[in-house]
């Protein structure tokens, strides 16, 4: 259900759930989802309700009036995945409902709201109409903002495209989203985020990525710090390969496009990292503006480890392109043993020539 979530939405949910725990509460309900989409402050949803004139001040106190806290000794909540009241998860339904309405293969913050809206018998859906929102305002503003030349172009790419993007993936750049996915598992998300790729960028360790950022004096300790204050741990393993979500695969977009721009003809770990900056929703690019990476510093770095007279032939090389263009070391002193071997054969031949 989650995988078509923005990292937005995500974290807003995550957000629903520590509302959830301050109010001492068992559960998600729609109030609590309501009250994380405004904490997050920055999505289609949080800027629809700053031009309706709605606050997280006045949602705190409409939920407050409505609902009560739970007993001061009520078990400790805190760190744990609430389950979802039946109205939360309806709410959940009307958003993915919306996202199809709207000709667009995410669920973002804005589908939530919609969700929230629908779900008449919800406090949240009370709250806002206490405020004035409305599902004919929500909807006309959410337009306005995405603007009416909205294209309904899919952000789910086909196994096809899929394959075709990753031919240009240098060995390390693959090994990269091998690790992301191993990141995700560790989690126990149902997801590959840009935080997941992030973090096998530095697992990996060794490409022109992961030492731009060590000359910008950031390690994996840190970036797995700021990723945990970020985003949750979820509740039950996962396993196999997971699928990416729509910021996920904008970052591989972006990663192609920084490849062009830098007239390369593959795509490495590099090129993943400016993927991840430009990204800029997603919350790999929180945790390197939290750690001082930006993207003028990203590219600086870049150009002076790449070289200025830069060619565009990988410093990630393939299996292919190392086979074809480099000698292996084992194999020198046996081609310079031949090499003599040939030459004196040459010298004795020449002797034997003028003897006759």
């Amino acid at each position: 259900m989650y995988e078509r979530f923005t990292d937005r939405a995500r974290k807003i949910m995550q957000l629903a759930n520590q509302e959830a725990q301050r109010l001492r509460h068992e559960y998600i309900g729609t109030e609590h989802i309501l009250l994380g989409l405004v904490l997050e402050g920055s999505g289609v949803a949080a800027n629809v309700l700053k031009n309706l004139d709605v606050s997280l001040r006045q949602v705190r106190e409409e939920v407050e009036k409505l609902i009560i806290a739970g007993p001061a000794d009520t078990a400790d909540t805190k760190g744990n995945k609430l389950p979802q009241t039946p109205k939360a998860k309806k709410v959940v339904k009307y958003a993915m409902a919306a996202s199809r309405e709207l000709n667009h293969n995410y669920i973002g913050s804005e589908h939530l709201l919609l969700g929230l809206l629908r779900e008449q018998d919800g406090v949240a859906a009370r709250v806002l109409a206490i405020l004035g929102v409305t599902l004919d305002k929500t909807t006309t503003e959410i337009l306005n903002l995405l603007g009416p030349g909205l294209s309904p172009v899919s952000q789910e790419t086909t196994i096809q495209d899929s394959l075709r993007q990753y031919e240009r993936f240098t060995d390390r750049a693959r090994k990269i989203m091998q690790l992301a996915n191993q990141e995700a598992q560790r989690l126990r998300h149902e997801y590959i985020g840009t935080e997941h790729i992030l973090l096998g960028l530095m697992l990996e360790g060794s490409g022109v990525a992961a030492n731009l950022l060590k000359n910008l004096h950031v390690n994996l300790r840190q970036v797995r710090l700021e990723v945990e204050k970020l985003v949750i741990a979820g509740p039950a393993d996962t396993k196999g390969k997971l699928p990416k979500t729509p910021n996920a695969k904008k970052v591989i977009d972006y990663a192609m496009a920084a490849a062009r721009e830098l007239n390369h003809n593959y795509i490495g770990s590099e090129h993943l990292l400016l993927g991840l900056l430009r990204e800029q929703d997603g919350v790999a690019a929180q945790v390197l503006a939290n750690l001082g990476v930006t993207s003028d510093k990203t590219t600086t770095e870049l150009l002076n480890l790449l070289g200025p007279g830069s060619s565009p032939v990988s410093q990630e090389t393939t299996i292919q392109d190392s086979l074809r263009h480099r000698v292996p070391r084992w194999m020198v002193p046996a081609i310079v043993a031949c090499f003599l071997v040939a030459l004196a054969a040459g010298v004795f031949l020449l002797f034997r020539s003028f003897g006759r």
